[in-house]
């Protein structure tokens, strides 16, 4: 028996010596928990109730003193987007813009197989910087690794419909498959987003393609407000 006593006592500290590396992304983890539905709504653009933010953002910055995930950071620029919207003024707007970028593009350098941050990245660029270039190459990312997520097919088609002179050839190549999806599971909004752009001459051409998808659309714009 005691010679089994050594033996235990290392088995214990090799135990808690591999814990231990794992221990602060377990309680960041456990701390962010509770708001794990809460962070999928912010980052679908859904309303939240008045004061599940701030909390939101609490949790993030306590889990960021334990450890420093990416999509820690990536939410915390989403919720400096969803300031940004609620803003009383436009100096509180920019600054909001200007911190959401940030956080934003930190995030995603830790971890960039996110396409809803992509897509958020581009929105905010776009929002405090205008139409810039560099917003087809977050608007490529995302649709590389969601082609066909519902959910981020039209805020992608609206970025690019409204940046559409610095669009390049190569993104806009990709642009058909994305219209036709638009136009099967939103053809309002798609026919709303457009005429928002002033963009029905790009559109009809990029659904010209699909002879079916492109007389939908028509239909739906022509009907629609």
């Amino acid at each position: 028996m005691k010679q089994r006593i050594p033996v235990l006592a290392a088995a214990v500290c090799i135990s808690g010596l591999l814990i231990i590396p794992v221990w602060p992304s377990f309680i960041a983890g456990a701390i962010i928990a509770p708001y794990e539905d809460t962070l999928r709504d912010i980052a679908r653009g859904k309303k939240l109730s008045a004061g599940l933010p701030a909390e939101t953002e609490t949790a993030l910055r306590v889990a960021g003193r334990w450890t420093a995930r990416g999509e820690n950071l990536t939410h915390l620029g989403s919720l400096r987007l969803l300031s940004a919207r609620e803003a009383l003024s436009g100096k509180d707007q920019r600054a909001a813009l200007d911190q959401g970028i940030v956080d934003l593009s930190a995030g995603l350098a830790r971890k960039p197989v996110d396409p809803y941050a992509w897509v958020q990245l581009a929105q905010a660029v776009r929002a405090r910087r205008g139409a810039r270039p560099v917003i087809e190459r977050y608007l490529s990312l995302s649709t590389r690794l969601a082609r066909w997520e519902h959910r981020l097919v039209m805020p992608r088609l609206e970025i690019a419909l409204g940046i559409w002179p610095v669009l390049g050839s190569s993104y806009r190549a990709t642009l058909p498959e994305q219209f036709q999806r638009a136009v099967d599971i939103a053809p309002v909004a798609l026919a709303r987003a457009v005429r928002r752009n002033y963009a029905l001459r790009e559109a009809r051409q990029i659904l010209a393609i699909s002879p079916l998808h492109l007389e939908r659309f028509t239909l739906v714009y022509l009907s629609s407000n």
